[in-house]
């Protein structure tokens, strides 16, 4: 969570948005249409607080670009950095959580830099993330997956 606070050091307020608390599902996902990028931080801390969390898969589903810190959680379908999403490089401590918000803060602002006018590469990202949504988390794929992982 350090780094998300320390990001406006970084990035501008035209460059970065936060809302401003809770909202209802409906209008998360009107809010979500409005960007041409995402930001997940997996859990909230690294691997420790869960690696992958739903927003990833939201906007895969959604069909919106990600961008986040490296996955070091391992899926049946591999999520390819820089293929399924947009990769920022993080360091972790020996309980897998960011090691370095300050150092974290200043990669996603120039990876950031780095990708948000490149339709080609947003648009090749957004294709692979939502294809891989739809192989393994769409219904009723996501069922044929788990009856086929527990070989029943």
């Amino acid at each position: 969570r350090k780094s998300l606070e320390l990001l406006p050091n970084y990035l501008t307020e035209s460059e970065l948005y936060f809302g401003a608390g809770p909202i209802p599902f409906e209008h998360y996902l009107q809010e979500s249409f409005q960007f041409e990028l995402a930001l997940s931080m997996g859990g909230g801390g690294g691997a420790l607080c869960g690696d992958l969390c739903f927003r990833d898969i939201e906007m895969f589903g959604l069909g919106i670009p990600l961008m986040r810190p490296t996955l070091i959680v391992e899926t049946s379908d591999p999520l390819i950095p820089d293929f399924h999403y947009v990769a920022v490089d993080a360091e972790y401590d020996a309980e897998f959580r960011y090691s370095n918000p300050h150092e974290l803060s200043k990669r996603i602002a120039k990876r950031y830099h780095e990708v948000i006018g490149n339709k080609e590469l947003l648009e090749f990202v957004k294709n692979n993330a939502k294809n891989w949504y739809e192989n393994n988390i769409s219904y009723p794929k996501i069922t044929y997956n788990i009856i086929k992982a527990l070989n029943l």
